[in-house]
């Protein structure tokens, strides 16, 4: 919600349906779900399009209620779209050996970048990148793009914590 909207995660449903203005999708299951309008709130889901004007980009957002035992509703919003954290930088760096443009054009991939936005965001030319990406590829193991980007979301979902013991261990496997 932060990276999309602007909306603090402790933002209320009201900051919500004030941001979402007329996307009467997200706008009727957030409305629902707090209306008490399920058979099971606590269980309750919904899979909503959103279309984020600003990104120019679609959005999948799984828009799920948990309720506490106390009886307080939360909407819990997922995003179907990845989003790059700095830790991942050090992840990758630690447990491939990769240097700085690399991660860097990782980012930019996973982002969703072609090979020329990413030279063109890196001021370098497109051999430049196609020859860092065989680098990639070769020191994470992987063969091609769909092998590369599989992996690379496989390890974003991990979890390592803060330290990176785990991105040493992953290394040597």
């Amino acid at each position: 919600a932060k990276h999309y909207f602007g909306i603090d995660e402790n933002g209320s449903a009201t900051d919500w349906l004030e941001h979402i203005g007329d996307d009467g999708d997200l706008r009727s299951s957030i409305l629902r779900m707090f209306a008490g309008d399920t058979d099971s709130p606590s269980n309750y889901a919904d899979l909503v399009r959103v279309w984020n004007e600003e990104r120019d980009e679609q959005l999948l957002l799984s828009v799920s209620a948990w309720t506490t035992p106390s009886g307080q509703r939360f909407a819990i919003v997922r995003s179907s779209n990845f989003v790059w954290s700095s830790r991942l930088d050090e992840i990758f760096s630690t447990a491939f050996d990769l240097t700085r443009a690399e991660t860097d054009i990782i980012r930019l991939i996973v982002e969703g970048g072609s090979v020329q936005d990413v030279a063109s965001t890196r001021k370098s030319n497109v051999a430049t990148v196609r020859s860092q990406i065989k680098s990639i590829y070769s020191k994470t193991g992987t063969r091609n793009q769909t092998e590369f980007l599989r992996m690379t979301l496989g390890v974003a979902t991990l979890g390592f914590r803060s330290e990176f013991d785990d991105a040493d261990a992953l290394k040597t496997q």
